[in-house]
């Protein structure tokens, strides 16, 4: 997640505050109701909104901006020792008349704040601040005090001090990011950890399971317990292919692959049998053209189908179940629903299991990319809906 200090918007607004305010300010001085310059047919005020909109690119070019305001103020204080008259209106009062521009604290405070050269951004202010000081006659020195702290001593300080509050907001934006970039990291690690022992724990005891099952049915002369051993193989054998796959996701630090599109999805034929078989009748449809997937993405599918007839011989015994099967290039999209029970529950059996499959087949399918809903109906009912990516990779 991100963090920002600021935004355009905002920053545009203030802008477009400082040079309006600069605007207003200048105006007064040689027009209203009593300014203190001579118009000069509109010539200084011209020249006085000339140094104001300088202020537009006073985040661009701060140092350039400072300059340009710098030499104004020192033209304005220039004309005004050689030649008192030609500037100021007979009668004002030049012990307190502040001899710069308004622009003169923004022009301060940009150089101070977004010049990326510290030693020069001091030389124009201090130059502007020396010219509004004007400590020579006939200025007094606690006008030139004033003058010195009101335009450049308050720029200044505010600048330093925002300038500082932002390094130190965007030092902790980065420490959060770093922070963050660490727990994905840790996660990471602790995927492939789980990867490492599911392989090294799990794969190793199914492996033998399915040695000693097929050991079993070699040996054992009994046939009904030899068929037992072979599917007691049989399953394991997929197990083992299903690990496989899981392990492959969860795994960070393999390259990502794509298994091959060219399977079919799996028959869901012994599923629908076993579930009539106890009353439970299965309609399927399908729509789009037969669906080829990768096979983790078959076997997921599989996997969404049995666990929702596995809940509705539980939970809802006699319900009609509707098995929805739509596909496209690019993905599959499975919809089981049943209707209401017509048999009577049994206590037991809605009971057993651990109710976490729902949670872990929805996980399941969001590694692959997907997602699955289930949530119950108006009809009484359930219904699971579940979407795969029509080719998943084996690494994401």
């Amino acid at each position: 997640m991100k963090f920002a200090v600021s935004g355009p918007p905002r920053t545009a607004i203030f802008d477009g505050a400082v040079v309006l305010f600069a605007v207003i300010g200048n105006m007064s001085m040689a027009v209203g109701p009593s300014p203190v310059m001579k118009a000069h047919h509109g010539l200084s005020l011209v020249a006085l909104l000339t140094v104001s909109a300088t202020l537009l690119w006073r985040r661009r070019l701060p140092l350039t901006v400072a300059w340009l305001v710098t030499i104004a103020t020192a033209v304005m204080v220039l004309v005004d020792q050689v030649a008192p008259d030609l500037l100021v209106r007979p009668g004002a009062d030049r012990s307190t008349l502040v001899w710069a521009p308004h622009a003169v604290p923004f022009a301060i405070y940009s150089a101070i704040r977004f010049a990326d050269r510290p030693v020069a951004r001091w030389i124009p202010v201090a130059a502007m601040a020396v010219l509004v000081a004007r400590p020579w006659p006939p200025t007094t020195g606690r006008t030139a005090l004033q003058s010195i702290l009101l335009l450049a001593v308050v720029p200044v300080c505010l600048a330093l001090y925002l300038g500082a509050r932002r390094r130190l907001l965007q030092a902790l934006v980065d420490r959060a990011d770093q922070a963050e970039l660490l727990a994905e990291r840790a996660r990471a690690e602790e995927r492939t950890r789980l990867a490492a022992e599911m392989h090294d724990v799990i794969t190793h005891r199914v492996s033998l399971m399915v040695l000693q099952a097929g050991v079993l049915s070699i040996t054992t002369g009994d046939r009904g317990a030899r068929e037992a051993a072979e599917n007691i193989r049989e399953v394991g054998c997929q197990a083992l292919d299903e690990l496989r796959d899981m392990v492959r996701i969860l795994a960070d630090d393999e390259p990502e692959t794509t298994e091959p599109d060219d399977e079919p999805l799996p028959d869901f034929s012994p599923l629908i049998e076993a579930s009539e078989s106890v009353g439970v009748p299965v309609e399927v449809i399908g729509e789009g053209p037969s669906p080829c997937t990768s096979a983790v993405v078959g076997r997921t599918a599989y996997r969404v189908v049995q666990e929702a007839l596995t809940n509705i011989r539980k939970h809802a015994p006699g319900a009609r179940a509707r098995i929805h099967v739509r596909s496209d290039q690019d993905q599959v999209l499975l919809s089981i629903h049943n209707g209401p029970p017509s048999g009577t529950t049994d206590t037991a059996l809605s009971g057993s299991g651990s109710g976490a499959g729902l949670l872990g087949l929805r996980q399941r399918v969001e590694l692959l990319g997907g997602t699955l809903n289930a949530q119950p109906t108006d009809d009484g009912g359930f219904r699971i809906d579940a979407t795969l990516p029509g080719n998943a990779p084996a690494h994401r």
